[in-house]
Parts: C-alpha cells; structure tokens; sequence
C-alpha cells in the first residue's frame, strides 16, 4: 500500500479546514440573526422563567398564558423551538403552516401569521384558526421570515403592542427563517 505524499495530506487538510470555515460562517450568521431577533423581543430562549404578575414583563411569563408549543407545514418540516434554524426554500413555494399552542385555563386561542418585523409587518392571515398559507417571496441569498403570534380571547396580554404586530398584543410569538435559494 502506498502512503500519502506531503501534497496529498495538506490538501486534505486545506478542504477539511475550508469546510469548516463554511460551516463556522453559517453558525455566525444564524447567531447574528438569533441577537437580532432577541433585541426586537426583548427577551432570551433562557429567559422565559414561569411566573405570575399583574403586569408581566415579555420576558415573564405568566403562569395562565398560551404558549406556542410547535409550528410544522405541508412540507413535513416540524419546528419545536422558539428560535428554529433557517430552512432553504425556493422562492416561490407555497407552505401551509399549523400552529400548535396550549393554554393552560383552556381557553379558545386565535393566530396571527405575518411577514416582516412589527415596524414594518404585512399580516398574512389576521387572528384566524391555526392554519395559515404563505409563498416565500425574494431574490437568492435573502433571508426572510414568518412570525406566528397567538393570543386567548382575554383584553389582556403578556406582549405588549408592537412586539407582536403594528395594532395589536399577543401572549406568545415565534419567527420562522426561510433563506432564498
């Protein structure tokens, strides 16, 4: 058996460390994003403590509020986290989405689907059922997102106006990231 030449071992090692340059760029990205969505929020994944309080800060949350608990779509994608990872899509693709949230007096629960950030929001479906569709829409290497809120039928509300949407409050949010491909 032959052994490798001194060429043939840096070279692998040269794609070894270039793969991981790739792979270190994506996570900087993502944590990039992650921060930036974190400062809109105005709270952490760790910081979503069970409390209760007659005037709950985003970052508290009461004990009696709905939650999100998942997000999936036609495509079979299932998101389980607050902070999912970014899924390529090509632009164009039509996804119907299903919210999943619990509360826990059991009331009824509406969802709020939109596009954007709360200062410049295009509301896909309005405080409707679970059910949502929506076609990603932008130019290659985009990032773009999708932002399932949900509230019970109570005046009150554990997010304050303009951390949900433009108009209105909600008791728990998610943002989905799609990227362009």
């Amino acid at each position: 058996m032959r052994r490798p030449t001194a060429g043939l071992l840096v070279l692998a090692l040269l794609i070894g460390y270039g793969a991981l340059a790739g792979i270190g760029t994506a996570v900087l990205q993502q944590r990039s994003e992650l921060a930036s969505l974190e400062a809109r929020l105005g709270s952490t994944p760790a910081a979503s403590p069970v409390a209760t309080s007659s005037s709950p800060s985003p970052s508290v949350r009461p004990a009696d509020a709905p939650q999100i608990q998942k997000v999936t779509d036609n495509s079979g994608h299932l998101r389980s986290s607050r902070y999912p990872p970014i899924l390529p899509v090509k632009s164009g693709t039509t996804f119907t989405f299903t919210a999943v949230a619990t509360d826990p007096l059991n009331r009824p629960l509406k969802y709020m689907f939109f596009t954007g950030n709360p200062a410049n929001q295009e509301v896909v479906c309005n405080w409707g059922g679970t059910a949502c569709s929506w076609t990603a829409q932008g130019t290659p290497n985009e990032t773009v997102n999708l932002g399932v809120a949900v509230r019970d039928n109570a005046s009150t509300h554990k997010l304050p106006l303009g951390q949900c949407s433009q108009a209105d409050s909600c008791d728990d949010v998610w943002i989905l990231y799609f990227q362009i491909g």
